[in-house]
C-alpha cells in the first residue's frame, strides 16, 4: 500500500509475490475471522499492485501449529495454492516437531487439499537442525549453510531460502523511539535488537555464496509437480 512502485519492480524482475498477511500478528494472536480479513485484504492488495495471482501464504513467525491448524481452512478458502509455514523441528518460539520434512499436502476440514512446502531442516543424528532462513543463515559461519544445500541434495530435497529485508539493512539502528517506554520494556527490546542486528554486515555476503553455489527460483517453480498433484 505504502510502495506499490517496489512491489510492480519486484513482480516485473521475476519475483514471485506471496503474503504473510496484512500486519505482522501471528496467527494465535486472531481469532478466524480476524485471520480472514488480514489475509484476503493482504492478498488482493498485492494481486491488484502486481497484476498477478497470490498463490502462496507463509504464517507469521511460522505460527501454523497443531493449535491453529485451522488457519489452513481460511488459506484454502481464499484460493491459495500452498502455505509455506511449517518449521518441522522443535524450536523455542515456532516449529511442529512431527511433521514431514517434505513437500506434502494438507487436507482441510472441508475436503480441500492444499500443499505445504516446509522451511528447510537438515538431519544430524536423532535431531532435526533448522538451516537456510533467517538467523539460520546470519548468525552460524557460510560453511553451515553449505553444508545444509549439500546434505539436501544428496537426499534429493530442495532448499528453501529466506531472509527479512532488515537482515540486509545495515544501517538501520533501533536507538530511538518515538514514544516513551517503561524501563523493563526499553530493556527487552534492546536484547531483542541486539539478536536481530547481529552478522547483518555479513548476510549480503553469504546471500551471493549461496546464490553462487546452487539453482535457485520461486517456489511456486522449484514445486509446480507437487502443486499439480493437488
Amino acid at each position: 500500500e505504502a510502495f506499490p512502485s517496489l512491489v510492480r519492480r519486484v513482480a516485473d524482475e521475476g519475483h514471485e509475490i506471496g503474503v504473510h498477511g496484512w500486519h505482522h500478528h501471528r496467527v494465535f494472536q486472531l481469532d478466524r475471522a480476524e485471520f480472514r480479513e488480514s489475509l484476503e485484504r493482504a492478498k488482493k492488495l498485492m494481486e491488484d499492485i502486481s497484476g498477478r495471482a497470490v498463490r502462496g501464504y507463509r504464517a507469521v513467525a511460522m505460527s501454523i501449529t497443531r493449535q491453529t491448524w485451522w488457519a489452513y481452512d481460511v488459506v484454502a478458502e481464499l484460493g491459495f495454492s500452498y502455505s509455506s509455514s511449517i518449521y518441522p523441528f522443535r524450536g523455542l518460539r515456532y516449529g511442529v516437531p512431527g511433521a514431514p520434512v517434505g513437500p506434502h499436502h494438507i487436507t482441510t476440514s472441508s475436503g480441500a487439499r492444499l500443499l505445504e512446502i516446509p522451511l528447510s531442516v537438515i538431519r544430524v543424528g536423532p535431531l532435526r537442525l533448522p538451516a537456510l532462513g533467517g538467523g539460520y543463515i546470519r548468525h552460524p559461519p557460510l560453511a553451515y549453510s553449505r553444508f545444509a544445500l549439500s546434505t539436501l541434495e544428496r537426499e534429493g530435497r530442495s532448499g528453501v531460502v529466506y531472509l527479512h529485508p532488515y537482515e540486509l539493512d545495515v544501517e538501520a539502528k533501533l536507538d530511538r523511539f518515538p514514544i516513551p517506554l517503561l524501563e523493563g520494556e526499553a530493556k527487552r527490546i534492546a536484547r531483542f535488537a541486539r539478536g536481530q542486528y547481529r552478522g547483518r554486515e555479513h548476510t549480503e555476503r553469504k546471500l551471493r555464496a549461496l546464490l553462487r553455489r546452487a539453482a535457485f527460483a520461486p517456489l511456486e517453480a522449484v514445486f509446480a509437480r507437487a502443486m499439480e498433484a493437488a
